[in-house]
């Protein structure tokens, strides 16, 4: 259960192995909120997308990155509007063999390229070295069109930190007969806390030992790492989108997955803990009286499902 104390802290009540689970009530990274506007069209050739990049301001901090760090105050599309081939945008596309609802593993490797209309520093390489990689599910599908969820892990390399979005997530909707993506939209879910910023601040510190005093190095002087800073807060709208999302809006689908089975699934391929058999917090304290096993507090900043934190 997640409890909002103040503007930041979250307080997350978990059971480690052996104890009692309880479930996660954070806020549903539902990502039909993030498919709702058409503002690009289908590219001249009718065969691949302009996609239309934003990139709000970062706010909502403790230490006020988005106003004091003038590199993520200055943040803008790379490219504004870019368009991309049928090739391109095939990373997104399942084989033949993949089935409804049915999660796979998506190449992160050519997703990369795309990310970059936001900023040439993106990068699948996680600083903090969370789950990486990216994962794909269809999700709806008629006779006509499928619709295809997406997930994936990224960060911003800037010249002097990391910006680091939850995730990015979105669904694209492509016609079966011919392989064209009708329309697409891939962004971070515009939940709370949603980027996690680490801000180089160019100070060198010595690296200290248990008793205070320094480390010192293979050639006796002292070891030193660079300082930064962390802060953590909210982007309004960091998206890539194309495509008529308008036609999509009005179409009937035979068969669709709920967002929120959708999401727990990809949860339990980035994280371990989400294999768990999460209770409410009812159930779980009235487990934990009658089988004697004890509940486990832990305080963190952002949410324990994304990379926000």
């Amino acid at each position: 259960m997640l409890i909002y104390v103040g503007k930041h802290l979250l307080i997350f009540l978990i059971a480690l192995a052996g104890h009692v689970a309880i479930f996660s009530n954070a806020p549903d990274a539902n990502l039909s909120a993030v498919i709702q506007e058409t503002d690009a069209v289908v590219s001249d050739d009718g065969k691949g997308l302009k996609l239309t990049a934003h990139w709000a301001p970062f706010t909502d901090s403790k230490y006020h990155f988005g106003t004091r760090w003038d590199t993520v105050r200055n943040l803008k599309p790379a490219q504004k509007v870019k368009s991309y081939s049928k090739n391109e945008l095939a990373v997104f596309m399942p084989s033949d063999k993949t089935k409804f609802g049915e999660i796979w593993k998506v190449e992160i490797e050519k997703i990369i390229p795309i990310l970059k209309q936001f900023h040439s520093g993106a990068t699948q390489r996680l600083h903090h070295g969370g789950p990486q990689g990216a994962y794909g599910a269809i999700v709806a599908e008629n006779d006509t069109h499928r619709r295809i969820r997406i997930r994936a892990h990224a960060q911003f390399d800037l010249k002097d930190g990391k910006y680091v979005p939850s995730q990015f997530a979105g669904d694209l909707v492509v016609n079966r007969s011919t392989g064209q993506i009708v329309a697409l939209k891939l962004g971070v879910p515009p939940r709370r806390n949603n980027v996690d910023l680490n801000w180089e601040t160019g100070k060198t510190r010595v690296i200290k030992g248990p008793d205070g005093k320094p480390v010192l190095g293979k050639d006796g002087k002292p070891l030193t790492y660079r300082g930064f800073s962390a802060d953590i807060g909210y982007c309004k709208k960091l998206e890539l989108t194309g495509g008529d999302w308008k036609l999509v809006d009005g179409m009937k689908w035979d068969r669709q997955l709920k967002s929120r089975e959708v999401d727990k699934n990809f949860q339990k391929k980035f994280y371990r803990f989400a294999q768990i058999d999460w209770l409410p917090w009812e159930e779980a304290v009235a487990k934990s009286k009658k089988t004697g096993k004890p509940l486990h507090v832990v305080a963190l900043f952002g949410a324990l499902d994304d990379e926000s934190c």
